[in-house]
């Protein structure tokens, strides 16, 4: 984390009040719905799902134009 905290903040440009590290793994799905302190004893925070859940609610733009990305795969 502390190696990241540099680049994240001065090459990128975010607020470190901004930047939240959370381990997951989506091969094992280590700290993705439950919390993983076995594999991660240094994080005592939330899981993925839970983190994103408990996120505040953004301010949306109804009266604009509708937007989204359309993906294909073969």
């Amino acid at each position: 984390m502390s190696k990241l905290n540099p680049w994240v903040t001065k090459q990128i440009g975010f607020k470190k009040d901004q930047i939240h590290f959370l381990p997951v793994s989506g091969f094992s799905g280590a700290n993705v719905v439950d919390p993983d302190y076995k594999n991660h004893p240094w994080y005592k925070g939330p899981s993925l799902i839970k983190y994103l859940d408990e996120l505040p609610a953004i301010d949306r733009n109804d009266s604009g134009a509708v937007r989204f990305c359309v993906s294909f795969f073969f």
